[in-house]
C-alpha cells in the first residue's frame, strides 16, 4: 500500500512526484486573484495553516484533489495513541477550512453538509 504522501491526485493509487514542503500555498493564479471567495477561502486556509503548525503538526498538502472533490489541508501529527495503547502513533489529519465573512447567512460550521 503506499504511503499518503505519495499519492498523486490525478490518480490516487499511483505514486507523485511531488513531495508536499510545509509551505505549499494555494495557485496563485489570475482567476484566484480576480475571485474574491477563493481569495478569501485562500486567506482562511493559510491562517488554519499556521495555525496547525503552531500546535505542532506537519502539513502534507493543501489543496489535494481527486476525482470525488479536494482535501483543503491534510497535516500530520505525532500524538499518543489511546485506542491501541501504544505510546506515541502518527495520525493523518483532514482539514476542512470554511471562511466567513460574517454570519448573516449562518456561521462557518452552519455552512457544512453532510
Amino acid at each position: 500500500m503506499s504511503n499518503h504522501k505519495d499519492l498523486d491526485p490525478k490518480t490516487p493509487t499511483e505514486p507523485s512526484a511531488k513531495k508536499a514542503t510545509k509551505h505549499n500555498k494555494p495557485a496563485d493564479t489570475q482567476a484566484n486573484r480576480r475571485d474574491p471567495r477563493r481569495s478569501l477561502g485562500n486567506v482562511g486556509e493559510t491562517l488554519a495553516v499556521q495555525a496547525l503548525e503552531r500546535a505542532g503538526l506537519t502539513i502534507v498538502d493543501r489543496n489535494w484533489r481527486c476525482a470525488t472533490g479536494e482535501l483543503d489541508i491534510i497535516a500530520q501529527e505525532v500524538a499518543p495513541d489511546y485506542a491501541t495503547g501504544e505510546a506515541m502513533a502518527t495520525w493523518l489529519v483532514i482539514v476542512e477550512v470554511r471562511t466567513r465573512r460574517g454570519d448573516r447567512f449562518g456561521t462557518a460550521i452552519q455552512s457544512l453538509t453532510s
